[in-house]
């Protein structure tokens, strides 16, 4: 179906003005705030040496990731994550950990 040309080219309704390539009477796409400069970014959260022993301590009892990152509170792909890098968290315990305190072991009665 065509139409006619002049359908295509009629003047804009009385009372509005025309559509122009740089229409500023557009209202913005993001709200903004005159707090927008003063608000902090979000701190980011860092499990502990000890945490991430006790997170490996769960899970190797078959706790679900998600329960564990419910826990934690944090997410389960940071569990999934911190699990990956087991080995090397680990590594970096037993290098940090005093030589007489690796030999001591507990024994529970």
């Amino acid at each position: 179906m065509r139409f006619p040309q002049a359908a295509l080219w009629d003047p804009p309704p009385a009372g509005r003005a025309p559509m122009t390539k740089g229409c500023t009477d557009m209202a913005p796409k993001r709200k903004t705030s005159a707090g927008d400069a003063s608000t902090t970014k979000r701190q980011k959260k860092v499990m502990c040496l000890s945490q991430n022993v006790e997170l490996f301590d769960w899970l190797s009892r078959g706790e679900s990731v998600d329960s564990v990152g419910r826990h934690y509170s944090v997410n389960e792909s940071t569990i999934r994550y911190i699990r990956k890098k087991e080995k090397a968290i680990r590594e970096k315990i037993s290098a940090s950990t005093v030589l007489s305190t690796k030999v001591v072991t507990h024994y529970s009665t």
